[in-house]
């Protein structure tokens, strides 16, 4: 029930942790009571790439707009995450071979059904899955992972 919150009850989780009144204790609540309740909201993403620089710097981004990231570096990495059914979208980054990739992609069907991205530059061949994205504009990056989070979460 908690990851179902709207940003309204978001809004009014802060407002009244901003009220800190010992006054009113219906209202008196904790930050470590919002962080606990915001993070059922976070969504997890494992991120896999060999580049440990590309990676700190997707991951960086993404735990700014909220995210819960789990980055993986390297193959071997990934593999030893993919047994988990807790993630909510895989992103592959281009610096992976095409034949990590697709190993990837198999095991991750396996064990979750979350959504996989894999990142290419302009004019690579893309894999299949379910969907792409060109790393090169940040911006562009971002809103393709909410929009992708958007579609998997129920109405």
């Amino acid at each position: 029930m908690a990851d179902k919150l709207d940003g309204c009850a978001e809004s009014k989780l802060r407002h009244y942790a901003n009220l800190r009144s010992l006054d009113n204790p219906i209202f008196y609540i904790t930050k470590l009571h919002i962080s606990r309740a915001l993070s059922f909201m976070s969504k997890r993403i494992l991120s896999v790439s060999y580049d440990p620089s590309l990676l700190a710097t997707r991951g960086m981004l993404l735990e700014q707009r909220g995210y819960k990231v789990t980055s993986a570096l390297g193959f071997t990495q990934a593999i030893a995450h993919c047994n988990t059914p807790d993630f909510d979208l895989f992103i592959l980054g281009h610096s992976l071979p095409v034949s990590d990739k697709l190993e990837l992609i198999k095991t991750f069907r396996r064990n979750c059904p979350a959504p996989i991205l894999s990142l290419e530059r302009h004019g690579e061949a893309k894999i299949q899955c379910d969907f792409h994205a060109s790393p090169d504009e940040p911006e562009e990056f971002l809103k393709t992972v909410e929009r992708i989070l958007n579609l998997a979460t129920p109405a």
